[in-house]
């Protein structure tokens, strides 16, 4: 039987309900998942969807939870448990704020200089960083707005500032004669992102509780 699945066209599970409502569709080919895959709510709402290649996720998979909230992942070789890369909470923010950055570089180094855009950058982070966590700490639920916009939002937002202010840090270090800049101040700068950066990362890692 194995012999013959493996030599077998593609071909489609579809799970159903006692009532006839469709709660699964999955696509084979032989033995292992490829194709579309698909799961369905009590209403019949879609509420997880993706590709398989060849048994692995591939591509951009969409996930609903019971509110129709829906996020999209971004897969390469994800097992069936593995919900891959957010879209919504990872790439988009990383991808705009780096966007932001290098515009805001570009023009502020031309018309001021490096070390000028590097002051504000620094001052901006450790501000910014310490305004929303303060904002946020108050509300012990992890399911409240301010601390779904802190793990979903301003964390990858913030990891991405401290990593940028840490390696251009290194840099003043690395290059302080050509920049003029000062080593100690900017060893100092460069243990404070790592610091900041390992607790973030600490307080994004704690689990979440509902009150």
């Amino acid at each position: 039987v194995l012999g013959l699945l493996q030599l077998s066209p593609s071909y489609s599970i579809i799970r159903r309900r006692s009532d006839g409502l469709v709660i699964e569709i999955e696509n084979f080919k032989g033995t292992v998942r490829h194709g579309l895959y698909q799961r369905f709510d009590e209403t019949g709402v879609v509420v997880r969807e993706g590709h398989f290649s060849n048994s692995r996720k591939s591509g951009i998979w969409k996930y609903c939870d019971a509110n129709r909230n829906c996020e999209w992942t971004f897969s390469i070789d994800g097992g069936f448990y593995e919900r891959g890369i957010s879209i919504n909470y990872r790439i988009l923010p990383i991808s705009i704020i780096l966007i932001i950055f290098f515009i805001t570089a570009r023009i502020t180094i031309r018309k001021y200089g490096y070390i000028f855009f590097f002051k504000c950058l620094f001052r901006f982070t450790i501000v910014s960083l310490i305004a929303v966590v303060f904002i946020a700490l108050p509300f012990e639920d992890h399911q409240s707005l301010p601390r779904k916009f802190l793990r979903h939002y301003f964390f990858p937002i913030f990891i991405t500032l401290l990593s940028l202010m840490t390696l251009m840090s290194i840099s003043n270090v690395l290059f302080s004669k050509r920049l003029k800049t000062n080593v100690l101040n900017n060893l100092l700068y460069t243990v404070i992102g790592l610091i900041l950066g390992f607790l973030l990362l600490a307080m994004n890692s704690m689990p979440s509780t509902v009150g």
